[in-house]
């Protein structure tokens, strides 16, 4: 099942693709810069089951969204606006404008979901099941309802913020995440946690997971960046 995110913010489109491919695995979000692009790929591929529109998208070219739905035989993706706008009325004239629903910032994991879920279930697109809660990777085994971590069945004491930026890096296994995709899935905000406060917590997630030495795994810094979850072999 495909989701398309139209948002011209990469950390913005990372967060919502990690809160969404990361509860199900059924789910895949493609990242469009705006309505145009979207509308022009919607053309030579298959539509998405969903829109997702970032607020001040919404505000530049939701008309253009609602017409393509409206105009197009067979168009009957639903539409959710999320994020901040301008002006909050806005958002509540989107859906008497034929927005299905909305979600203001920041955004959380679970209410994202849920509100995807009943979206499509109100327009009758099968809703994907939500995959395991837990990953397993080496030595480590991560469960999310309980934020219990352990190395070679080990439980290991995290802190509830430690724990979701260690899931964020094993969920995202090999891949860059610049500090303002990890303050934003972890804090819910980008520009006002410092660099410092996230070098601090990589600091005590890799003490407590005992990244050290032959550690299999290591969480390596980028050009000061960001970070990258790897396996030792792969430095």
């Amino acid at each position: 099942m495909e989701f398309a995110v139209v948002t011209s913010s990469a950390p913005v489109f990372a967060l919502v693709s990690e809160c969404l491919a990361g509860a199900s695995s059924h789910i895949k979000c493609l990242h469009f810069e705006n309505v145009t692009a979207l509308i022009r790929h919607s053309r030579k591929f298959k539509r998405c089951s969903l829109l997702l529109i970032d607020a001040p998208h919404f505000h530049a070219d939701g008309h253009l969204a609602l017409s393509w739905r409206q105009f197009n035989a067979g168009n009957a993706t639903p539409i959710l606006v999320f994020g901040e706008p301008s002006e909050r009325d806005a958002l509540y004239r989107s859906v008497e404008a034929g927005v299905d629903d909305f979600i203001l910032a920041p955004l959380n994991r679970e209410e994202l979901y849920v509100r995807v879920q009943r979206v499509l279930i109100r327009s009758g697109v099968q809703v994907p099941t939500r995959s395991g809660d837990r990953l397993v990777i080496g030595p480590y085994v991560l469960d999310r309802a309980s934020e219990c971590v352990t190395m070679n069945k080990v439980p290991l004491q995290l802190t509830s913020r430690e724990f979701a930026t260690a899931w964020l890096l094993f969920s995202s296994m090999g891949a860059f995440l610049q500090y303002e995709q990890i303050a934003l899935a972890v804090w819910g905000t980008g520009s006002t946690v410092a660099k410092h406060s996230i070098e601090q917590h990589i600091y005590k997630i890799r003490r407590k997971l005992h990244m050290e030495g032959d550690s299999v795994l290591t969480i390596k810094n980028v050009y000061g960046r960001g970070y990258r979850l790897t396996k030792r072999a792969d430095d």
